[in-house]
């Protein structure tokens, strides 16, 4: 069997090439960023109020985001903030 999968384009299925959806986030400000303008504060304030469709909205953008953007590099910044998400979403999750 060819590798192609029926695609007009010729190109392998298995390509590295970024899709419609992904996009490098370099250049992308921080104010489009859910990730960076994630607040682990508001999200503690929201917890103690019972205010859980809030809380559910905050990580819900998030994960929109890591679900739209591809990072082909990360900066110490999102790392950061990646690492901060994370601790948090797995916190209130349990």
């Amino acid at each position: 069997m060819s590798s192609l999968s029926g695609n007009s384009q010729g190109v392998p299925e298995n390509s590295q090439e970024p899709g419609p959806h992904q996009q490098n986030v370099e250049g992308v400000p921080a104010a489009r960023s859910p990730l960076l303008n994630f607040d682990e504060a508001r999200l503690v304030q929201h917890y103690h109020a019972g205010e859980y469709t809030q809380m559910s909205a905050q990580f819900l953008a998030v994960l929109t985001h890591f679900r739209d953007v591809t990072y082909y590099h990360l900066e110490d910044e999102s790392q950061a903030a990646i690492n901060r998400f994370v601790k948090q979403f797995l916190y209130y999750m349990t």
